[in-house]
């Protein structure tokens, strides 16, 4: 299978941007480097949308109208339509976790980046209240069934601390010191992506079992009803070829992220020990997060086809 990877000319900018870092990095950089985070978390939203509806999301998912081997609902279930309504959503809270995740990842980012650009305290702290909800919300999804002890601990810890930093005078030493519960985070979802593989891999094999039962059967039809079987099982092998490839990139696209936030709050943190050479460094991590993520994309594109 060809798999073809389209790269936006925004990341020919960051690249050629590194080759032209200086002492203090300009308004342009900061966007490039937090618009590579955005892009990292558009990139593992559309990964979770592949796994999304293996997951069960509640009492309505379990009506006369479940999705079938195909991958499609063959009725339509008012009760799955209605329970995005008032507040509620259709989607599993444990997808929703790791949504929420992504977003944090993205939004502690662009933190970074408004204290590097020197933004005003009253920005920050409109960013922080947003940072310190989402961590709140997130706090309150960590109870579902694929959801580990370490995610609890992580997840509990955050909250937390932008609770704190919402109370700090000093908001961006809070923010800096944040780096490690951000950085547990990232470390938590990639040792989460061998539960993400599962929960796309398990049902893809019960399709190829069932498959491979109509294969039997086709044998006492003729060599075409063989072949046309045969073309199936092929497409569904390929597929989860494709997805462990995707679950690679994901997971390099998180350490990506991980030492690129490293970099960037070194930066903010000691601006005076920042040489070219380290933005120039700093520069090509955030070209790296956004290479994997326009990756992931071709691949899962690749996944649909």
């Amino acid at each position: 299978m060809r798999i073809t990877l389209r790269v936006e000319p925004a990341l020919f900018l960051l690249i050629l941007l590194v080759a032209t870092a200086c002492t203090r990095l300009p308004e342009a950089e900061l966007r490039a480097y937090a618009a590579s985070y955005q892009q990292a978390a558009a990139a593992g939203n559309r990964l979770l949308d592949e796994v999304a509806p293996v997951v069960a999301t509640g009492p309505a998912e379990a009506s006369s109208c479940p999705v079938n081997e195909r991958g499609y609902r063959p009725c339509f279930d008012p009760a799955l339509a209605l329970a995005g309504m008032n507040g509620g959503s259709a989607e599993s809270p444990d997808i929703q976790l790791r949504r929420l995740s992504l977003a944090l990842i993205a939004g502690y980012t662009q933190l970074l980046v408004d204290i590097a650009d020197g933004k005003p305290g009253q920005e920050l702290s409109s960013r922080i209240d947003e940072m310190s909800a989402t961590a709140a919300l997130l706090a309150s999804l960590v109870n579902g069934p694929v959801v580990s002890d370490a995610a609890v601990a992580v997840v509990s810890g955050l909250a937390a601390r932008f609770r704190n930093i919402g109370a700090s005078s000093d908001a961006a030493e809070s923010v800096l010191a944040a780096r490690g519960d951000i950085v547990a985070l990232i470390d938590w979802m990639i040792g989460d992506s061998a539960t993400l593989y599962q929960l796309f891999v398990v049902p893809a094999e019960t399709r190829l079992g069932n498959l491979l039962l109509d294969r039997g059967a086709a044998r006492f039809e003729s060599p075409a009803a063989v072949a046309a079987v045969d073309t199936q099982i092929a497409a569904e092998s390929d597929r989860i070829v494709v997805f462990e490839a995707s679950m690679t990139t994901y997971v390099r696209l998180l350490q990506h992220a991980k030492i690129g936030i490293h970099r960037l709050a070194d930066a903010v943190e000691r601006p005076e020990a920042t040489t070219d050479e380290r933005l120039a460094s700093l520069l090509r991590q955030a070209a790296e997060v956004r290479i994997e993520a326009e990756r992931l994309l071709a691949l899962l594109r690749e996944l649909r086809a």
